[in-house]
């Protein structure tokens, strides 16, 4: 496998991954109360509507931390190293 491969490869997972964190983003700001009211019904979460609206933003939060040091992070050194 060659080095231009490797970067394409961190470069479309970075990309893959941004986007469909994104796409969550906007479902979750747009229907987190039905998010909320689905995930109460089948209990999966018995806490409060606060505290829900908490733990998703941790998600979220989690999940970008994520792609950034494991996607963005190694593609900017293989660019910067490899040119």
């Amino acid at each position: 496998m060659s080095t231009d491969n490797i970067i394409d490869f961190f470069k479309w997972c970075f990309i893959l991954n941004y986007s469909l964190m994104c796409f969550t983003a906007l479902i979750i700001y747009f229907f987190i109360d039905s998010m909320y009211s689905i995930h109460r019904k089948l209990g999966f979460y018995s806490g409060d509507k606060d505290n829900y609206r908490s733990l998703i933003f941790n998600y979220l939060g989690n999940w970008k931390m994520v792609v950034i040091v494991f996607n963005l992070t190694p593609w900017i050194v293989l660019k910067i190293i490899l040119g």
